[in-house]
């Protein structure tokens, strides 16, 4: 999923980031390539989490598999979705059927059950 992370960024960056700061919105991304790789202090994922609380926004990318990580950060995206406006984007790669982890289809079941819309 590298090619696909750094598209997102460079849209991201060079369309969205521009657009919206004429808006007086600021746009800071934070990937775990970019801001947890050598974090010295705690674990990662805490500090990774702690992040995340403080965030509007929250993209997932998928492609063949749901991580037990990512499924934990969208729990946090999605509390926050109840707490305060903290908007969920989901994006599923698409792939044979047969490709798909278990874990994957048990989580797109999971969001269909609580009613989130996905596509792939």
């Amino acid at each position: 999923m590298r090619e696909e992370r750094l598209h997102l960024v460079r849209y991201i960056t060079e369309s969205i980031r521009p657009m919206l700061k004429k808006d007086g919105i600021n746009v800071h991304l934070i990937r775990w390539e970019d801001d947890f790789l050598g974090n010295t202090g705690g674990s990662q994922q805490d500090t990774l989490d702690e992040k995340l609380r403080q965030c509007d926004m929250s993209i997932f990318l998928f492609k063949k598999s749901a991580g037990a990580a990512t499924i934990h950060e969208y729990d946090i995206a999605r509390g926050l979705q109840d707490k305060r406006k903290h908007s969920i984007y989901m994006y599923f790669l698409n792939v044979p059927e047969e490709e798909k982890s278990n874990s994957l289809t048990i989580f797109q079941k999971r969001l269909e059950n609580e009613g989130l819309y996905w596509k792939e």
